[in-house]
């Protein structure tokens, strides 16, 4: 957990113009620029030598027609062994004419190494580009919600912080807060008299508010935070400013058909600044005239022109309105809804925003205004994602999951990679997806799949994905019970096995036996893993495995200790007497425990036995039972 001070100084850094995101975009962008770069250059090399090796192949080609007219040269050899060297000269064409196919089989070979050289720079200015793409899009959002940030600490330092604690955390997490900081900073950012403004007033620092005339959060160029050389000032009570004779002289005076003209259409002149005033009278009177018409027709009122007077003197704002209604399919109430959608985008960056979508193979219409607002930076990403592991929606199935396809990156990243290390079939028997398992924590995912596999039930692993979104130990118990009280509860047909309802419903299996049933076939999980310590005679394994709450990619040194073990074991499982135990969890335990410590510390049976046992949800006196099978002392 980062201290006060340290995420006040990186508030500080982010809101300001040469923020380390916005160089960490830079970095990015330069080095995916220069990937492309490089990666033509190369690829125009590669297209040149394959031209040159082509020309030499046609010319070969020609001259093998000179084998043809050599074919009866041998009748002419005594008269030509008078001329002198003539014979020898023939005699070494006749063998270098010889070689011709295999110097072109030779060249032939040398075009096709170079080919795939081209392919693959070829494939690096592909992601390059496509990488340029997506940052374009992260780009604008990184700025979008930099701009929010701004606002944040300028409505805190002025003690009016009227945003709620979840604004505040989505934006903070935005600009690269985890979860934890964010719901610190955002205590700092709600109450800010005891930290935040002792902290900029006690450094002298302002910060500049977004200019007036940037229209949209996408195009918002930050000020650098400025140094002001006064006094320190009291941050509890802040007198009350009089203003001079000079400075009444020097308010703004709105040019009378503006006034009028904001007058006649309810604008409260009072509610915008002197700096938002003086840019209304340095503009078109008609292209504000058409900006409040347009609002106006379509029920958009004042309290979003307050919001966003910048709108007022945006020379795109109807092209962008028309191109939402035309290119995202989006009604005229459907913006009234979510009008902020008017000034989240340049009238350039929604268009290259919809262009990128297209690239993508994504309708631009199936994406909600909402979504469009948020940003579609983890939207794009994780969309892209399932496409790399040909997971395709179908346009109903991606309007239905719009949400899930725009949570967080990582965590999506993570669940998905749970997924596919447990091989887990997404798609459900009525065909479509079970998108909504991505919305559950990596973790858990993982250690409800574990249980399965435990009882030995891996078709609904294939069949039956949609099960996973349901309590993991009622289902456990469920089975475990119908199983013992000799039920038959699956069956195949036509290749696939089918469970009956009531082994995944107990609803449906109350009314089976028709009885209310409380259900308790498995251990509590905390129970085996504080049982772990009384059997392996050390708490210090344990305690490492339970701080470990991120998912872990499995390692090969993790496998190779597991081999050592003369188990059973195949794709899910390993075995042992009558134990089943889930062999990725076994591995990922392995994988922490062998990145903390060694062999030195822990024997390599006890560093096993950990990883076999913890989340199991053995008994004591089964964990011992397998220690025996195993053959090995715990000392």
């Amino acid at each position: 957990m980062k201290n006060t001070n340290e995420i006040l100084g990186r508030i500080s850094n982010l809101i300001s113009d040469d923020s380390s995101i916005l160089k960490e975009f830079e970095r990015k962008i330069e080095e995916s620029v220069s990937n492309k770069t490089k990666a033509e250059e190369e690829r125009r090399n590669f297209e040149l030598n394959i031209k040159s090796i082509q020309s030499d192949i046609d010319d070969i080609t020609r001259a093998s027609e000179l084998r043809e007219r050599f074919d009866n040269i041998d009748v002419y050899i005594p008269g030509l062994e008078k001329l002198g060297e003539a014979v020898s000269l023939i005699n070494k064409l006749k063998e270098e004419l010889k070689s011709i196919p295999s110097h072109i089989e030779e060249l032939e070979n040398r075009i096709k190494e170079l080919t795939d050289k081209c392919d693959d720079s070829s494939k690096v200015i592909k992601d390059a580009e496509d990488r340029l793409s997506n940052l374009d899009v992260e780009l604008s959002d990184a700025k979008r919600y930099q701009a929010n940030l701004v606002e944040l600490i300028n409505l805190a330092k002025s003690g009016d912080i009227n945003k709620t604690r979840d604004e505040v955390v989505e934006t903070l997490i935005h600009v690269g807060f985890n979860q934890s900081e964010a719901l610190s900073a955002a205590k700092i950012i709600l109450f800010p008299e005891d930290d935040l403004i002792p902290y900029f007033n006690a450094g002298k620092k302002e910060i500049e508010k977004p200019s007036f005339e940037e229209t949209s959060p996408n195009e918002i160029e930050l000020d650098n935070i400025k140094v002001k050389e006064e006094e320190e000032v009291e941050t509890k009570e802040q007198p009350v400013e009089v203003k001079t004779e000079e400075e009444i002289a020097e308010e703004i005076v709105l040019d009378t058909k503006i006034n009028d003209l904001l007058t006649a259409n309810n604008i409260d002149l009072g509610k915008l600044s002197d700096e938002e005033l003086s840019v209304l009278n340095s503009n078109d009177y008609n292209l504000i005239n058409d900006n409040i018409e347009l609002l106006k027709s379509n029920a958009i009122g004042e309290d979003f022109i307050y919001k966003y007077p910048g709108v007022l003197i945006d020379i795109n704002l109807k092209d962008k309105f028309n191109f939402i209604v035309d290119k995202l399919g989006k009604t005229k109430d459907d913006i009234r809804l979510t009008p902020d959608i008017l000034v989240s985008y340049s009238y350039d960056d929604l268009k290259k925003l919809v262009s990128i979508l297209e690239d993508n193979n994504i309708k631009a219409s199936l994406i909600s205004l909402n979504a469009y607002v948020k940003g579609l930076q983890a939207f794009i990403n994780n969309y892209q994602l399932l496409m790399q592991y040909n997971i395709v929606l179908d346009d109903m199935d991606f309007a239905k999951n719009l949400s899930i396809l725009n949570i967080d990156e990582e965590s999506f990243r993570d669940t998905l990679q749970v997924i596919i290390d447990y091989d887990v079939n997404l798609l459900k028997n009525d065909g479509k997806y079970a998108i909504s398992l991505l919305t559950i924590p990596a973790i858990e995912l993982a250690e409800k799949i574990d249980l399965i596999i435990s009882i030995e039930e891996e078709d609904l692993l294939k069949y039956y994905p949609e099960v996973l979104l349901k309590d993991g130990v009622e289902l456990a118990n469920r089975l475990i019970f119908v199983k013992k009280s000799g039920i038959p509860y699956k069956n195949t047909s036509n290749g696939k096995v089918v469970y009956q309802p009531f082994a995944l419903d107990q609803e449906v299996l109350n009314k089976v036996v028709e009885r209310e049933l409380e259900l308790h076939e498995i251990d509590d999980v905390n129970n085996t893993n504080n049982d772990i310590v009384s059997v392996i005679k050390d708490s210090t394994l344990v305690d490492e495995l339970k701080n470990m709450n991120v998912y872990v990619e499995i390692e090969d040194k993790a496998r190779e200790l597991l081999s050592t073990l003369n188990v059973e074991e195949d794709e899910y499982k390993i075995v042992i007497g009558d134990y089943v135990l889930s062999k990725n969890s076994t591995l990922r335990n392995l994988t922490i425990l062998l990145n903390k410590f060694d062999e030195s510390t822990y024997s390599k049976e006890l560093l096993l036995l950990t990883s076999l046992f913890y989340n199991s949800r053995l008994e004591v006196e089964e964990m011992n039972e397998i220690i025996n099978i195993l053959g090995i002392e715990v000392k």
